[in-house]
């Protein structure tokens, strides 16, 4: 596609357009130029001006020879034309920094805890239980213990069916049946077994234990602990704890319930003979014995001196009975196998497990294995190492775990599971340090062998960290995380960060004797040199037809190279660099000594970078729709809007860090097209603050800049350039005026109030107070559109040389939505913790809420993703434009119409209902009618000189709001009272 435009109508420019052939014109001239565009097929399209159509055809040609007559215009001078062809360019689009770790702080980090995150009720779909779900939950066991335990008694209620029976066959009723009930004994003994081998059921049974003792009252009631592993002494419970005391003796019409597995999970029949000894002890008394096993025995045990119970999650309690035919007992005894193999290789994708994290992983099984000791088997299974409470694969042991975690055979009847269970791993985990979360994710992803999607920006970070800071404590967390994975080759072939993080951790630990784990070998020369290299510093420019990495001494390459603008500069201490056309599949390539490299070919559209400190992505730019023309000049990238978009120049703001007069450095990170007379502003390395502001600097939000006004201070927050979509789509529950959903750009930044106006700030402008709420932290309500103007004047009195404003419609709802594009910018719902609105009624499901009947304090709700606080809800907040009806396609820099009846409001108010506070709700008054929910929020530009004269059909000054075109200032309240 090729267009002409007259020169006049470009910005200066030594080279116009970009790519090969405007190099060529510039470097031959325009004839071995135009025949070298001929040889590459560019046609020109001749030297018509397609600006000047109208003016042509309008204005007839002078007569020939003479002077024109006064009445005639003269002929324009001829325009020189120049071809501007649409090729393409790149330009910056993305670049932010690498967010340092703060995970590791001590030698123990892969212990410690952080702040515990809120609770979620499922993870994928899994419900989740955060504290130890219990194997024998009171409600499923209790009432089957009550029936087994019990005697049988006769209670005064009289058996009607037995009666009923014994007249039927005639008999003499010599005594009234009673109707029989089983009643708790009244001597019970509740011993728990404290063998280490049962520890994933020491809570279950201490939880059971005591619940036996309260219901069942102390009098007659022990609870003794004991470890048969050990020396079997018994440990009876007070209410001070469990303290030694002499062997019970048993009673006649004694319960001695074990709460054990009698030593059949245990390896060896040490524990089983003792258990067994024990209870033909206190059988020979007279006591009854009863034991309740968390599994079924692994072997076809003959009769015990126990009656052995089992017990189960759904059907409760029930006795055990031997299986009669060894074909079933076997059967089990491999489903057992099985799942016992299933857990151990769903460890692989963790490296450490908690007894919580057990008991989930194992309640994703099949039902019928819940009752076969797993959990006991899997604790003490040869291949796990580590403390009574935490275990973890043993590292020679786990690649073999490693390799059967992608076995489909293994896993057949579980195609999921893999998934559900690193997704419990990550919520079990959560509050763990950061650095157990980040290896766990690279593990599980090695793991499945998607090693492509790895995110590794962590691990540089720690990279970083030794490079820059020489950090040992990150040095010494290296060293452990290569003795846990020291025999998984395939962790370290998946990238070749971890080869680079060895070598650093073997230089800083002054370790070269540790072994390097296989696979590791071929890095080791040249990343242990990059580790201790200096930084060099590079940059990245287009020419040639492809972008071209550049050391930054352009002395070293040739002249034709200096020409080209630079598109990024970067320092890495590596000797080489990770990079590619796909973010999730980059590559590393070398460094080459200080000469030009070729990055990317002119195929592809996309291009990352990332470095130690930062990641970058550059992105071909092509001729955007509401262009005419684009190019590039000592500025940067410009590009020319046709004529529906006012025809005006925009530049593109590249991402760039700005210094601050208070000594800090604003990053900002997404680029976007400015007008050219911002881009002016904007385009130095400090950052222009602005006049009006008493204090400035940085924080989690971004850039702010805090007025004074009589001591009352209002802070602003700096919103950047950017596009959004504005509008309400079809799913969400909006109102007609808020379609058709549209694409905006804006492209002037300005200044917004993190606040609405607080009746403090306002009362110390105007001296007055027209609030119907009082409080000094309240926003202003029941103010007029012509109340805020009067307002806004004289603010700019207190203020010489101030420029403040209402927002424009579409920089409110850009700013509200804060980079989002859900109905609020808190999700898809919000709740009366999040926003003040009328919680009598709900959206999106949230949870129904309270109505506080009244504004609340300018920062008592959470601030979005931008710091702005209570965009939703509180006070509507009055717009600058008139209210209109959207048009299709794309909008910039939108005002609204030129003339109209209502302003327009936005927001929702205290007494809204949630559908009426999303981002996209509008609503509309009378310039001269305040109501009890109506306030303002100020903005102020860039410099740009804000409109002195009244717009066609304003008269800011009106007392009664009337506005021309209208009969009345009375609002029209078209959604008052709208659910």
């Amino acid at each position: 596609m090729t267009k002409t435009l007259p020169r006049s109508l470009l910005p200066p420019s030594h080279s116009v357009g970009l790519g090969d052939l405007v190099r060529l014109f510039d470097a031959f001239g325009k004839e071995v130029g135009r025949e070298m565009a001929e040889f590459l097929g560019f046609e020109p399209q001749g030297s018509h001006n397609p600006f000047k159509k109208e003016e042509q055809e309008q204005t007839p040609s002078p007569p020939t020879g003479g002077s024109p007559t006064p009445f005639e215009e003269e002929e324009p001078e001829p325009v020189e034309q120049v071809t501007v062809i649409d090729l393409p360019m790149w330009i910056l689009k993305h670049r932010e920094r690498i967010a340092e770790p703060s995970m590791i702080r001590s030698d123990a980090a892969d212990s410690q805890k952080r702040q515990p995150q809120r609770d979620r009720a499922k993870v994928d779909g899994i419900a989740i239980q955060d504290n130890h779900p219990p194997l024998f939950p009171w409600r499923a066991v209790g009432k089957g213990l009550h029936r087994v335990l019990g005697d049988i008694q006769s209670s005064r209620a009289i058996d009607e069916a037995r009666a009923v029976a014994a007249i039927a066959r005639l008999e003499p009723l010599l005594k009234v049946p009673r109707r029989k009930h089983h009643d708790w004994p009244n001597d019970v003994m509740v011993i728990l077994d404290g063998s280490s081998h049962l520890t994933p059921y020491a809570k279950d049974y201490l939880g059971l234990g005591q619940a036996l003792v309260r219901l069942l009252g102390q009098s007659g009631q022990t609870l003794w602990w004991v470890d048969m592993a050990g020396m079997a002494i018994f440990y009876q419970g007070t209410s001070k704890g469990f303290r030694e005391a002499p062997v019970p003796m048993p009673r006649q019409d004694m319960v001695v319930l074990a709460l054990s597995d009698l030593g059949t999970l245990a390896p060896g029949q040490r524990l089983a003979t003792r258990w067994h000894r024990i209870g033909r002890w206190y059988a020979k008394h007279g006591a009854r014995t009863f034991a309740l096993l968390p599994g079924e025995p692994r072997a076809r045990t003959p009769r015990s001196s126990w009656t052995r119970l089992i017990g189960s999650l759904h059907t409760g309690v029930e006795r055990y009975r031997i299986p009669s035919e060894d074909v079933v007992h076997d059967a089990k005894n491999r489903r057992r196998e099985w799942g016992v193999e299933v857990l151990l290789t769903l460890m692989a994708a963790t490296i450490r497990v908690e007894l919580d994290l057990l008991r989930a992983l194992m309640l994703l099984l099949p039902s019928d294995l819940w009752g076969l000791g797993l959990e006991c088997l899997v604790w003490q299974h040869a291949d796990l190492v580590g403390s009574p409470e935490i275990k973890w694969l043993d590292p020679e042991r786990r690649p073999h775990y490693r390799k059967r975690f992608t076995d489909e055979a293994l896993f057949r009847d579980l195609p999921e599971i893999r998934g559900q269970a690193f997704a419990l791993i990550r919520h079990y985990h959560r509050n763990l340090d950061e650095a157990i979360g980040e290896e766990e994710r690279v593990v599980f992803q090695s793991a499945i062998g998607d090693v492509e999607n790895v995110d590794l920006v962590f691990f540089e970070a720690l990279e970083r960290r030794m490079v820059e800071l020489a950090d040992l404590r990150v040095a010494r967390y290296i060293r452990r995380f290569t003795l846990r994975h020291f025999h998984d080759p395939g962790l370290w072939a998946s990238s070749v960060i971890f080869p680079r993080l060895l070598a650093l951790q073997r230089q800083l630990l002054d370790t070269p004797t540790d072994p390097i784990p296989p696979g590791c070998e071929p890095y080791f020369l040249d990343e242990e040199i990059a580790g201790v290299m200096p930084k060099t510093e590079w940059r990245i420019m287009y020419f040639g037809g492809s972008l071209q990495l550049v050391p930054s001494d352009l002395s070293l390459v040739s002249p034709d190279v200096v020409a080209r603008r630079t598109l990024a500069t970067f320092e890495t201490a590596r000797a080489s660099l990770v990079c590619g056309p796909h973010w999730n599949r980059l590559e590393s390539r070398a460094l080459d000594g200080g000469q030009p490299s070729s990055l990317a070919d002119g195929r592809g559209d996309r291009f990352f970078i990332r470095t130690e400190r930062e990641r970058m992505s550059l992105t071909r730019l092509r001729l955007p729709e509401p262009a005419v023309a684009m190019g590039e000049d000592e500025r940067g990238v410009w590009i020319h809007l046709n004529q529906t978009h006012s025809g005006r120049d925009l530049y593109w703001l590249e991402p760039r860090r700005w210094r601050l007069s208070s000594g800090q450095s604003f990053f900002w990170r997404t680029g976007a097209w400015v007008d050219a007379a911002v881009h002016a502003i904007l385009d130095k390395e400090s950052f222009p603050i602005p006049r009006w502001a008493q204090r400035s600097g940085t924080d989690e939000y971004g850039l702010f800049a805090d007025v004074m006004i009589a001591g009352v201070s209002q802070r602003f927050r700096w919103i950047g350039p950017g596009a959004f979509k504005m509008g309400s789509t079809e799913a969400e529950d909006g109102d007609d005026d808020e379609r058709p959903r549209h694409p905006v750009w804006i492209t002037k930044p300005f200044w917004m109030a993190d606040t609405a106006c607080s009746q403090r700030f306002w009362t110390a402008v105007m001296e007055t107070e027209p609030s119907h709420f009082t409080g000094n932290d309240l926003p202003v309500d029941s103010v007029s559109w012509n109340d805020v103007r009067t307002f806004l004047d004289r603010l700019t009195e207190t203020l010489p040389g101030a420029e403040f404003r209402l927002p424009y419609e579409a920089e409110w709802e850009y700013a509200c939505r804060a980079g989002t594009a859900t109905p609020f910018a808190f999700g898809h719902a919000i709740t009366t913790e999040q926003v003040n609105f009328n919680g009598r009624a709900h959206l999106g499901g949230e949870v129904q809420g309270q109505s506080r009947e009244g504004t609340t304090p300018v920062t008592s709700f959470p601030p979005n993703d931008w710091g702005l606080f209570q965009m939703h809800g509180n006070v509507w907040e009055w717009c600058r434009d008139w209210d209109g009806a959207y048009t299709d396609g794309l909008a910039i820099d939108p005002q609204g119409p030129d003339t109209g009846h209502e302003r327009v409001l936005r927001g929702g108010g205290w007494i809204r209902y949630a559908r009426l506070c999303r981002s996209a709700a509008r609503d509309a008054g009378g310039p001269g009618v305040g109501w009890l929910d109506y306030g303002f929020r100020l903005v102020s530009g860039h410099g740009d000189s804000e409109e002195k004269a009244k717009r066609p059909g304003v008269h800011p000054s009106s007392d009664d709001g009337q506005v021309a075109g209208t009969d009345t200032g009375q609002a029209s309240r078209k959604k008052r009272g709208a659910s």
